[in-house]
Order: structure tokens, then sequence, then C-alpha cells
């Protein structure tokens, strides 16, 4: 008795052992059969849903996590009419944490689009999406991006320095978005060989009742928000521009005719810095220049002018100052 009872003592560390690996291997093996059959079967939905393509695709990782290695890989997006093309893409799920993507990608992205005249392309650093799925309804998404530069053609179109981005996405009977995002040193290059540098930007903005069905381009997507009478809230937004800092808040909608219709509360710094500059640009003569810095003067109480920005029937006032016409969005 007392020969068995040390054999069993040798014996079922190295059986426990055993069936542990056996599980942990069937329970990979398991996982992985399963991810690749997924995968293969949202590759074929890419008319109706978004989805991943790849030339060929490399799944490792064992025995704690999951990790794809995605060669020529192609998200296509707006049923199929939009394709997003990194250079290189994988992507990994690590134990326990098995509700959140590690998507890794590098550039050039390129982008795609029947209604661009010419692809975009994005020179980016390498950079990380962290996908985190709260449940079968929510998730989010995270990512940190830096030295940004996007053409089109021969053509410069912005350069960004940094870009931080949290989004957040619950779907339901109506869909709700949450937009973080945080921007320093924006270069827009404009039509005119000019460029317009903003220091900062950081905005805090969600909507309600979003579109639940992908668009061909975002114009198609303004107008479905429109029907579906979306409202979009900024709950936050500061821009630096210059000497000129602006701070917004408040409610819009997007109308029929592709107009906005809305209050923003404004409050801006250094107000005769901008208006010095939109009249170097031309964008308004002198006189305007000097009488927009007359009336909205009034409204200055002592940190920066203070007015509501209004958006009705597709006129624009600041204030007293009637801005113009908007130019519709579709």
């Amino acid at each position: 008795m007392a020969a068995r009872t040390k054999t069993w003592k040798t014996v079922w560390p190295i059986a426990t052992a055993l069936v542990l690996f056996a599980l942990v291997s069937g329970g990979w093996l398991w996982a992985r059969a399963e991810a690749e059959t997924r995968f293969a079967a949202q590759q074929r939905q890419l008319d109706r849903k978004p989805a991943l393509t790849c030339s060929t695709d490399t799944w490792s990782g064992y025995p704690f996590k999951m990790a794809l290695d995605c060669q020529d890989p192609a998200l296509h997006l707006n049923r199929g009419r939009t394709k997003i093309i990194p250079k290189t893409l994988s992507a990994v799920v690590r134990a326990p944490k098995l509700r959140t993507v590690l998507i890794h990608f590098e550039g050039p992205t390129v982008i795609e689009n029947d209604e661009l005249p010419a692809p975009v392309t994005v020179n980016h650093a390498p950079a990380t999406v962290r996908v985190h799925m709260e449940n079968r309804r929510s998730f989010r998404a995270k990512t940190e991006l830096s030295f940004l530069a996007v053409t089109q053609t021969d053509n410069r179109l912005a350069d960004i320095e940094t870009l931080r981005l949290e989004t957040r996405l619950r779907r339901g009977a109506e869909h709700h978005i949450d937009i973080d995002a945080d921007i320093t040193n924006l270069i827009i290059h404009t039509d005119d060989q000019q460029q317009v540098i903003l220091a900062a930007v950081k905005a805090l903005i969600n909507a309600d009742n979003v579109p639940h069905e992908p668009a061909a381009n975002g114009a198609e997507w303004l107008k479905a928000a429109a029907g579906l009478e979306t409202q979009f809230n900024v709950e936050a937004f500061t821009a630096r521009y210059g000497a000129t800092e602006l701070h917004a808040e408040g409610t819009v909608i997007i109308e029929g005719t592709g107009t906005l219709d809305g209050n923003i509360k404004t409050r801006v710094t250094k107000l005769d810095a901008i208006l010095a500059e939109l009249r170097k640009r031309k964008v308004l003569t002198r006189k305007k220049a000097r009488t927009a810095s007359t009336l909205l003067g009034l409204f200055d109480k002592g940190d920066g002018v203070t007015a509501d920005l209004r958006l009705k029937s597709g006129e624009l006032f600041w204030g007293p100052v009637k801005l113009g016409r908007q130019i519709p969005l579709f």
C-alpha cells in the first residue's frame, strides 16, 4: 500500500499537468477554429457590413493569446464602397481580457472611395487601436497617432503633430456615439497655398439617434442624419489660433436643406487678432472687420467676447453680427 501511495504522489502532478495541457491546447485550438470561421464569415458580408480582408491571414499566439497577422489588409466600409488600406495590420486578444482587441497598423494608409477624385494618402507613425467590447451593444475604441500628413495626388491637405481619439458607440433602437478628440498643431493647407495653423484643438461631442446604416460617403451620411433629426451636442470645444482662443458649447441638428440649425455659446479671447487675420486673408473687408470689432466688443466681459453663434434658416449670426449664409453640407 505504501508503494502505491508513493507512486501516486509521483504521478499525480504529471497527470494534472497533462490534463491542464490538454484543456489549454483544446481550448486554444477551438478558439482558433472559431476565430477563423467568424473571420471568413465577415468577409462574405462586406457588401452589407464593415469587413476586413487579407490576402493571407496567419493565426498564432498559443497558449494565452490569439493573434492575427493580416497580409495586404483592406478595411471595407460603406457597404464596400470605401476602402481603408494600411501598409500592415495585426490584431491580438490576450487572456483573460477577451473583450479587448489590440489592433496595430503601420502607414502609409490609403483611403479609396468612388466619390473621391483620387485616393487620399495618410502618412503616419505606427499606431495601436484599443477596442473594448463593453457588451453586445456597446464598445469603445481608443488610439493615439503622431505625425499625420494627409495628401491627395500631389496636394498636401493637412498635417497633424499628434492626435488622440476615443469613441464610444451604443447600439439600440437609436444609436448613440461619443467622440473625445485632442489634436496638437493642426495645419490645414488651403487652395490658395496658404496655411491655417491651429496650435491645439480639443473636442467632446456626442450625437443621439445617428444613422444605423453605413453610407457611401459623408454627404450621404449627413443626409441620413438630417432625415433622422440627429442631434449633435457639443459638450466642450476649444481651439487656439495664434493669440486667439475659442471656447464653444451647444447643440445643432442638420436640416433637410443641408444647413445647420442650433445655438452655440462661444467665448473668444483676443478677438482683434483673429479679425486682423480674416482681413488679411480677405475673408472680411476692413469695414466689416471694424464693425464686427465694435459690435462684439460690447460683449467683452474682461475674459473675452462671449456671444451666441446662431444658425437658423441657412443664415449665420454671431451675436448681433450677421456673418452671412451657410454653405450647405450636401
